[in-house]
Parts: structure tokens; sequence; C-alpha cells
């Protein structure tokens, strides 16, 4: 006569079986996620095509009801002016040079950054930034499926050598990046800000696509709304650094 199986045996055995609840979805590499994303905003050579890009706006701090004028200057590899002119607050100016990252409000006039503050501008001055994620950011993970506003999309996780962490959500059909999440240093050092903007709005622009709107909901809730993009625009590389008329200041 055959013995059965002690009682703990016999249920190690059951739960060895897979069941519907725990099975799990198969997530796409890192590099599956970032080449659908390069295909979708129109690929390597055409992004090569360009070196520098002018947009004009608008700007809407959405909590205050104060609108104004935005324009964001770029020129390749690692150039970038953002200057906006809003009602009542009056003018400010960021920009990075490839080497000094600075900015200028009626406040604290024109004022050097740096530290964590001067590695996120040089982050966002990356002219090729789609062709170079994996390079600026030395980890990424697919981390599973979310939904952002209605849109199912790949979260992935990413991490740079000096600290900084950021979350990108792809549109799993698109491809495009639609939003990102992270912690950035304040501009007076002191503080991390919760940052979440989305991306929206994705239109073509001399064989690549970029999204027109950036809707910032944290720290400062603003949307700016791009309504003229030209490329490979003559820009002085003098526009990008800070002016030296000024006091500048650490």
């Amino acid at each position: 006569m055959k013995r059965a199986l002690p009682l703990l045996s016999f249920l190690l055995l059951i739960a060895a079986f897979p069941t519907p609840a725990q099975k799990t979805e198969k997530l796409p590499t890192t590099q599956q996620v970032v080449s659908n994303f390069v295909k979708a905003v129109g690929g390597e050579e055409a992004w090569h095509k360009l070196h520098s890009r002018v947009r004009k706006g608008t700007i809407e701090f959405t909590d205050m009801g104060l609108k104004g004028t935005v324009e964001l200057d770029e020129e390749a590899p690692d150039k970038i002016l953002l200057t906006a002119s809003v009602a009542v607050l009056g003018d400010f100016r960021r920009g990075y040079d490839g080497v000094t990252g600075w900015s200028e409000n009626p406040q604290t006039g024109v004022v050097k950054t740096s530290g964590a503050e001067l590695a996120d501008t040089r982050r966002e001055a990356e002219f090729y930034m789609p062709l170079r994620l994996t390079e600026v950011y030395s980890h990424m993970e697919v981390t599973g499926p979310q939904t952002v506003e209605g849109h199912d999309t790949w979260e992935v996780k990413a991490s740079a050598l000096d600290g900084a962490e950021r979350t990108f959500d792809f549109d799993q059909k698109t491809g495009y990046l639609l939003r990102i999440t992270g912690d950035e240093i304040s501009p007076d050092g002191k503080q991390k800000d919760h940052i979440e903007l989305f991306l929206e709005d994705y239109k073509a622009f001399d064989g690549i696509m970029l999204p027109t709107i950036h809707r910032q909901t944290s720290p400062v809730p603003l949307v700016i709304d791009f309504t003229d993009v030209k490329h490979n625009v003559p820009l002085a590389d003098s526009i990008f650094s800070p002016p030296s008329s000024q006091p500048t200041g650490q």
C-alpha cells in the first residue's frame, strides 16, 4: 500500500504549480523601451541633422492666473537658454553654456549654479537627450506597467552617477515619453522639490517629434505651450553665458 504524502509536503507540492494570480507580465528591456522612444521621435538620423532649436510660446502659472511669453534656445551638444517674461513677476532667464550654469530674476539678479542644481541644468541642456538617455543615466530599469492619464505606459526608474533619480513613463503604444517625475534641488539649494512634468501634444518638426505642451503639476503648477519651433537657427554662443556686466553670486 502506497503511503500518502504528509500534509505539509502535499501543500508545498500544490504551491509549486503556478496559478493565474501568480503569472506576471513579461516586461520589455530598457533598451527596447528606449529604442521605441527614439524611433517614435524620429530616429537617430533625423536628430543628427539638427544642431540648434528655437522654441517660442506662452507660459501660464495656473495657480496664480499669471501669463506670459517664453523662449527656449538650444544648441548642440549642450547649450540652453530659457527666457520667460511674466506679467507682474518680470523677466526670468536660466542658461548653461556647456560649462557654467546660471539663472537671473528680478529679486536675485544673476546667480551661478553649482552642485546638484548645476548637474540638473547640464542634463536639461542635452540637445540629443532622446539618443543619450542610457548614457546620461547610468542605471535604468523597467519596473512595470503604469497608467498615466488613461495611457498604458512602461515605467522606467533611472539614476545618474551624481545620485539624481528620475522616473520616466513611456506610452506602450506610441513610444512617446509622457511623464517625468523626481526630486530636484531648489534654486536656493536648501531643499528638494518634487517634480512632476507631463509632455503632451507631440507634433512633427523637421523630421522629429516634439511635445509642444509641457505641463508641470509640482512644485509650481504651470503650462508651457510652444507654438513656434524652428531648427538650425544661427545662435551666438554668448547668449548662453551669464551676463558679464552684472555681478554674480554663488
